[in-house]
């Protein structure tokens, strides 16, 4: 189970902000496009000749930037287990959106899967399954964020870089982490090794 009522905060969260990056609990637009350009570079020209899932899309703003940037994917699906993110997703990207639960559900293949956030305020095991899982449904690897910090919070799940290269310790491929373009906030590159 997340640290909170995940359906709760983030209905809270809608009520007060709208659809805003507060709205999924951003700090800003700045803050939350800052994180999307750094998938997006790290992702590189290659991406329009990519399939990509946004695993835990909140309300398709990660495609919004991509289309606003011109860098759009082959394909594009956002899962996320929130039904009314889900639909507003569906309604402001007009792409495919589903509704499901990353940590249990079989997932769609993609080359890459990509998470901004949504693993925020899960547990520190469910966060170890999320990765688990979008690795087993890639066929490259993945990319996403955390927080920095030590894990101290009762609503955030915060990291240190050093503990998620010791916990993937043994991963076959590349690892990567990408530090000093936000003080509370790292990107983690999980690249499959080319067969």
């Amino acid at each position: 189970m997340p640290r909170i009522n995940n359906k709760k905060f983030y209905d809270l969260a809608i009520k007060r902000f709208k659809l805003t990056p507060q709205g999924v609990h951003w700090q800003s637009k700045q803050t939350q496009e800052l994180r999307f350009e750094v998938m997006k570079n790290l992702l590189g020209v290659e991406i329009k000749n990519l399939e990509i899932v946004d695993a835990g899309c909140g309300f398709g703003d990660l495609y919004s930037y991509l289309h606003q940037e011109d860098r759009l994917p082959k394909s594009y699906i956002g899962l996320d287990i929130h039904p009314k993110m889900v639909k507003i997703a569906k309604k402001q990207t007009k792409q495919k959106i589903f509704e499901a639960n990353v940590l249990t559900d079989t997932l769609p293949e993609a080359d890459y899967y990509l998470c901004s956030g949504a693993m925020n305020v899960l547990e520190r095991f469910e966060t170890t399954l999320f990765i688990s899982q979008m690795l087993r449904f890639s066929r490259c690897g993945v990319i996403f964020n955390l927080l920095k910090g030590e894990d101290h919070s009762t609503t955030y799940n915060k990291y240190l870089p050093q503990e998620i290269k010791e916990q993937f310790s043994d991963f076959t491929g590349e690892l990567r982490i990408l530090e000093d373009y936000l003080d509370h906030d790292f990107t983690v590159v999980l690249e499959k090794a080319k067969l």
